[in-house]
């Protein structure tokens, strides 16, 4: 199957969300381009992978469209399958 045709609706940003300017982006990308994209594209994604998700939960918007994973086993495959890679 070509990597093309499993693409799902979806933006993962994988980091260490307890690093400080990881958090600070994921800030920035929630406050400026989630609102934008998300209301463009209404089954968009946002997955956020990565160690300590705790830390941005407080300031990531109440949308059930948005997803802290954690780490994942296969972040390799998570990625490939989303359209838009975000790694800070």
């Amino acid at each position: 199957v070509p990597v093309e045709a499993t693409k799902r609706h979806r933006i993962v940003f994988s980091a260490n969300l307890e690093y400080q300017p990881n958090r600070a982006a994921v800030s920035w990308f929630a406050r400026e381009i989630w609102p934008v994209l998300s209301a463009r594209h209404p089954d968009l994604e946002w997955v956020l992978a990565g160690r300590a998700p705790e830390f941005v939960r407080p300031i990531l918007p109440n949308d059930r469209r948005i997803r802290l994973t954690g780490p994942l086993p296969s972040l390799t495959e998570e990625i490939a399958a989303a359209m838009v890679a975000v790694v800070p």
